[in-house]
């Protein structure tokens, strides 16, 4: 077994946990087999029979997890790159109008595979190891095939569609709460306990969806009655996104909340109990105008939500640096320790893939980055530096 020992003046490990730093000086990966077998100081694995490779001037890091995207979007790219933002802020039911429309031109497969496919190229360029995908069609899931980042793709369904009309083997999940019938919802959530298959929902992305959850009025009642999706006699939950989950049985440490930015107190303390997992999109909520998620409500519940970037509809990059540099600017008091377990662990956690992804561990994947660094930064700006230099990054994989 050919062991390799990788040293560097710095590692972050992308660790939340006392049980591992976040970050160690002078510090190796011995990898063997495509496996992490150790990680510490280097003075404590120097003595190993191994091959050394020195990352001067790096940081080495585990790859990035993008929670939450679509790439059959991607060639959408020009509208949200040359507006910066949409024409009515902050109403994310114009929003989606706008973005039917944009979607009725219909391009050619082609188009949308290639622009998906070259989307997941700068990605894993970027650093991003693992990606969960979510189309609407199942050709979709060609995207990510044999690709080097690891792509989870989830084909979207709404309104009454039936799960049956999926071809077998496909991971399936619906839209949201407000979109999609409650029994496709239980549907949805019981096919995935039983294939042990990722659940994942956007949930309160915006005050319009929680007024008509709540109420049955408002900007999303009128959009939902256009498409002939709802009518008056249809009932409405009456209670808030993450309530409305939990009547119907489906959240649990297996569900994946995606947005989570119009919370009340009863439902954070909720997903807390059901242990359920979140996914923060600060780039595509500050994009739409629709608020912050409340992050530090969730790091006080003991949830560390991991991050998304949502689609090239709706954010102008797909980069993780740049969504933690996003997250820091509209949250100072976050400890960057926090942030950048966040594009890590937080995502691998969320995914339901921790024993492979998000963490340089023993066990994991020996597939990780180094990251160089400006001289003469010390141990305190490390990781501040990684969670706001954003894109400019410009990472190496190191390959196990």
């Amino acid at each position: 077994m050919k062991q390799v020992l990788h040293r560097a003046p710095w590692l972050a490990t992308g660790s939340y946990a006392p049980d591992l730093p976040a970050l160690i000086s002078n510090g190796a990966v011995l990898m063997a087999n495509g496996i992490i077998q150790a990680v510490g100081p280097w003075p404590s694995l120097r003595e190993k029979t191994a091959q050394v490779v020195e990352h001067e001037g790096c940081v080495l890091t585990p790859g990035l997890v993008n929670c939450h995207t679509h790439l059959e979007l991607a060639w959408l790219a020009s509208e949200a790159a040359n507006h910066p933002m949409p024409p009515d802020q902050g109403s994310m039911t114009a929003w989606i109008r706008e973005l039917l429309e944009k979607r009725g031109i219909n391009p050619p497969l082609a188009v949308i595979m290639a622009a998906g496919r070259s989307t997941l190229d700068r990605m894993r360029d970027s650093g991003t190891i693992l990606v969960a995908d979510i189309g609407n069609a199942p050709a979709s899931a060609a995207i990510g095939a044999d690709h080097s980042t690891r792509v989870l793709f989830l084909h979207e369904m709404l309104g009454r569609d039936n799960p049956g009309l999926v071809p077998a083997g496909l991971a399936c999940t619906p839209h949201a709460p407000y979109s999609t019938d409650p029994e496709l919802i239980r549907t949805l959530k019981e096919r995935a306990r039983s294939a042990g298959q990722l659940f994942s929902i956007h949930v309160a992305e915006s005050a319009d969806e929680v007024q008509f959850l709540k109420a049955g009025t408002g900007p999303m009642r009128a959009f939902l009655m256009e498409r002939g999706a709802w009518t008056p006699s249809n009932p409405v939950p009456g209670k808030g996104a993450i309530s409305y989950l939990d009547q119907l049985q489906v959240l649990d440490d297996h569900t994946l909340c995606v947005h989570c930015v119009h919370l009340d107190k009863a439902e954070l303390d909720l997903l807390a109990r059901r242990q359920a997992k979140v996914c923060l999109c600060p780039g595509s909520n500050r994009y739409l105008g629709v608020g912050r998620a409340p992050v530090m409500e969730f790091l006080k519940r003991g949830l560390l939500p991991g991050l998304g970037t949502d689609s090239l509809a709706s954010n102008v990059s797909l980069s993780l640096w740049d969504e933690m540099r996003t997250l820091r600017a509209d949250w100072p008091e976050l400890d960057p320790a926090v942030v950048f377990a966040m594009a890590t662990s937080g995502g691998s956690q969320a995914l339901g893939q921790a024993d492979v992804y998000g963490l340089l561990a023993p066990g994991r994947t020996a597939r990780f980055l180094a990251v160089p660094l400006p001289e003469m930064l010390v141990d305190g700006e490390i990781l501040s530096y990684l969670t706001t230099a954003g894109a400019n990054l410009r990472p190496q994989w190191v390959e196990g």
